[in-house]
């Protein structure tokens, strides 16, 4: 079975593909792997247009009108959505099971796997979405753990919790166009990860 949960960041992602690889002992990759990999195999005439984002820290991205850097992700995942397929389609050709994790799975990238005949049933995939703001804001400020938002001051946390929200209004819609499963965060984090487990782990 392959596993995608997308989303934006900071959303519990990383903690469901965690909970994953302990209850089925399978395998697991970020997208932003997958993203460095495209990165420098790309034709560097075209690497600006297919990934806007470039090489820039998240400090500059986030000096960005949000819904610019909302623009360009989605630009940058259905940019990786060849490399996505590849992959995809690799392991379940070697009878693998996997988690890919990250905030470039799409409900267009999930759609055309879960409606592929020949691999629909091995896949199972969720978007996580927080659509407000303060809420996700409080999140942010409540899990300060090591990472690229480690020590950020509430400027920046206010900027993402803007791009969480904005990226999980776009989410929601493509997700109800493409009718693929979208998980909406509370302020329960333990109950929803919980939940979202039940929702990849329960028999079709």
């Amino acid at each position: 079975m392959i596993y995608l949960i997308g989303g934006a960041p900071r959303l519990g992602k990383s903690t469901v593909s965690r909970k994953l690889l302990e209850e089925k002992k399978i395998s697991f990759i970020s997208t932003d792997v997958l993203r460095e990999i495209a990165l420098n195999l790309i034709d560097k005439t075209k690497r600006n247009e297919s990934f806007p984002f470039g090489n820039e820290s998240n400090e500059e991205i986030f000096k960005l009108p949000t819904a610019n850097i909302v623009h360009r992700q989605w630009q940058e995942a259905l940019s990786l959505k060849s490399i996505i397929n590849i992959f995809i389609r690799y392991e379940i050709d070697n009878d693998k099971d996997f988690v890919i994790e990250g905030v470039h799975i799409i409900p267009e990238i999930i759609a055309e796997f879960m409606g592929d005949d020949l691999i629909g049933e091995k896949i199972r995939a969720v978007t996580l979405i927080d659509k407000n703001e303060q809420q996700v804001l409080g999140g942010l400020k409540s899990n300060m753990s090591p990472g690229w938002l480690f020590d950020a001051d509430h400027i920046t946390l206010t900027k993402v919790a803007k791009f969480v929200a904005e990226f999980s209004v776009k989410v929601e819609q493509e997700a109800y166009k493409y009718k693929t499963p979208v998980f909406e965060r509370t302020v329960n984090f333990k109950k929803d990860i919980s939940m979202v487990l039940d929702l990849l782990l329960r028999p079709k």
